[in-house]
């Protein structure tokens, strides 16, 4: 089991593995990070709604990319 303070650590490093345009898929940062990917999924999330960063995942680059603006804006 993760605390939260563990599991914040980890969500700011992938936050900046992301905007660092690191070329990780989501099986390989599970990897990194030890956990399943499901796992990776959930933080992405929770970045996207409760942080409100505006992350995609760009299958022709096939990694996550950190788009301008927030989530909740169109772009």
């Amino acid at each position: 089991m993760v605390n939260f303070q563990t599991y914040e650590t980890r969500r700011d490093y992938l936050l900046e593995l992301i905007d660092k345009k690191h070329p990780l898929s989501r099986k390989q940062l599970a990897d990194k990070f030890d956990c399943e990917a499901h796992a990776i999924t959930r933080m992405i999330n929770d970045l996207r709604y409760n942080k409100n960063q505006n992350i995609r995942y760009a299958r022709s680059l096939q990694r996550y990319v950190l788009l301008p603006g927030s989530y909740d804006e169109k772009v």
